[in-house]
């Protein structure tokens, strides 16, 4: 319950913010932006993986809701520090502390979830906290849609800073809420939390047969889209500023439908998936991203790009719900904060690299060799995905 009434003010406050740092970060550069953020963003993913380490360690020895208290206090520490940034170095001193605070927090708020709901619930809980998490992004992503109405082609740097500040505001009233409320007390009794294929003989780890290929594949998968990610998603919102002049508040305004768009598209994807097979859904919705990006990647005309970017971040995202439930199901419960713990790694310390390779190559080439690289990546993700037996 926690999460639930946390995430509204979390989500909108985290909306407006991933948004406007990145053009802060474009503000204090001069002509290499997509450097600077793929610096960044590779080395943030370093100190979140050496935190989500220690944090999945501990939650599954102990408590889980030790170290999101902890997490949390530590994220509205570096969100503040955020509010004071001006420059470059300063973003990054503050986005690493963020980092840190999710890295310790994230394995074991993914693993209580998956603790606190019964196995044939898993896809519909998923497919709801996805949409409200989207529903509240794209008001974050609407109230920049008003704050940078009166922004034109220059980036007016105390009016992104005033963006994050209330970001700020808003997230620590999240943050409070799920100090008050989180606790591991939810998490249901070992003996109603089995996993798919309970009664079968299970290795030494705790896993089924098909229980331990699927995880490995689901992660493997998840390593090849989370790197190949990294050389593109994060300079989109760049890719339509400097290719077709879209202003920050129009801009805005896309991402607020986009993120919308996918969130109430995970719903029904989840319910699909329910009826003809998670696999499928996977793989099928994956392969229309994978289609669109390389479209992306000759620079079609505006109407087509916008349908393109909603289209392919709704195929891409909405199946997260799926995915998620699909490697609880199969995790044994000792074992969750570990295994997201390593899908935890893949994205973040891999789409960190491919962030920071990524800006390089944009800088140097341009946007399109980026959607290439990101496209092809998740074509290999997607054959390891189609090789799992449906369950």
């Amino acid at each position: 319950m926690g999460f639930l009434f946390s995430s509204p003010f979390i989500m909108t406050g985290q909306g407006l913010t991933w948004f406007t740092v990145a053009f802060l970060i474009a503000a204090f550069s001069e002509n290499n932006k997509n450097t600077q953020l793929g610096r960044i963003g590779g080395i943030v993913a370093i100190i979140t993986i050496i935190s989500s380490f220690i944090g999945s360690y501990v939650s599954d020895k102990f408590r889980r809701d030790i170290m999101i208290v902890i997490g949390t206090v530590i994220g509205v520490i570096g969100f503040y520090l955020l509010t004071l940034s001006n420059n470059v170095n300063d973003i990054l001193f503050a986005q690493s502390i963020i980092s840190l605070s999710w890295g310790l927090m994230g394995p074991a708020q993914n693993a209580l979830i998956a603790d606190s709901t019964k196995r044939e619930e898993r896809n519909s809980i998923y497919a709801w906290m996805f949409v409200v998490s989207n529903i509240f992004m794209a008001i974050g992503n609407l109230i920049g849609y008003f704050l940078y109405k009166s922004m034109h082609s220059k980036l007016d740097v105390n009016l992104l800073k005033t963006a994050i500040k209330i970001s700020f505001y808003v997230e620590v009233i999240g943050a409070i809420i799920l100090l008050l409320m989180i606790r591991d007390k939810y998490a249901l009794p070992k003996n109603q939390d089995n996993i798919i294929g309970e009664e079968n003989e299970k290795n030494a780890l705790g896993f089924t047969k098909m229980g331990l290929y699927t995880v490995t594949m689901m992660l493997f998968s998840s390593m090849l889209i989370s790197f190949g990610a990294g050389f593109s998603i994060p300079f989109m919102q760049y890719f339509f500023v400097d290719i077709y002049g879209i202003s920050l508040s129009n801009l805005s305004l896309l991402f607020a439908i986009m993120i919308a768009f996918t969130g109430l598209l995970g719903m029904w994807v989840a319910n699909l998936g329910t009826k003809y097979g998670r696999i499928k859904m996977i793989v099928s919705s994956q392969m229309v991203s994978v289609i669109l990006l390389y479209m992306l990647a000759t620079y079609p005309p505006l109407y087509l790009a916008i349908i393109a970017l909603l289209t392919r971040n709704a195929a891409m995202n909405a199946v997260g719900p799926l995915v998620q439930a699909l490697l609880m199901d199969h995790t044994p419960r000792d074992k969750r904060s570990m295994v997201n713990f390593i899908n935890s790694l893949s994205w973040t310390l891999l789409n960190g690299i491919g962030q920071f390779f990524g800006g390089i190559l944009i800088d140097k080439y341009g946007y399109w060799i980026g959607f290439i690289i990101t496209a092809t990546f998740y074509l290999l993700a997607n054959i390891l995905i189609a090789t799992i037996k449906e369950s």
